[in-house]
C-alpha cells in the first residue's frame, strides 16, 4: 500500500493524525492504538504501537493493514 491509501484507510477507521508528528491515532476500549510510518519513505512499512503490543510491516492491502491493527490490540 502506498502512503496516501494507509491515511485513507485510518481515516475511514476513525483514526486521527497529529499534523506535528503525522502519527495517527485512536483510543478504544483497549486503550491507545498509535500508527507511524516506520521511515519518512511513502512506500515504507508501519509501525503500530497498542495494548496487545507493537507489530512492524508493510500492508500490502487494506485487509492485511486491519490484521496488523488487530494484532496490535485494535
Amino acid at each position: 500500500m502506498h502512503l496516501t491509501q494507509i491515511q485513507q484507510a485510518l481515516m475511514r477507521l476513525g483514526f486521527n493524525v497529529d499534523p506535528a508528528t503525522n502519527v495517527y491515532c485512536q483510543v478504544t476500549t483497549k486503550g491507545k492504538i498509535s500508527v507511524h510510518r516506520s521511515d519518512n519513505s511513502p512506500t515504507r512499512g508501519l509501525f503500530i504501537e497498542g495494548p496487545g503490543g507493537i507489530v512492524v510491516g508493510n500492508p500490502v492491502n487494506e485487509d492485511h493493514m486491519h490484521t496488523m491493527l488487530v494484532t496490535a490490540g485494535y
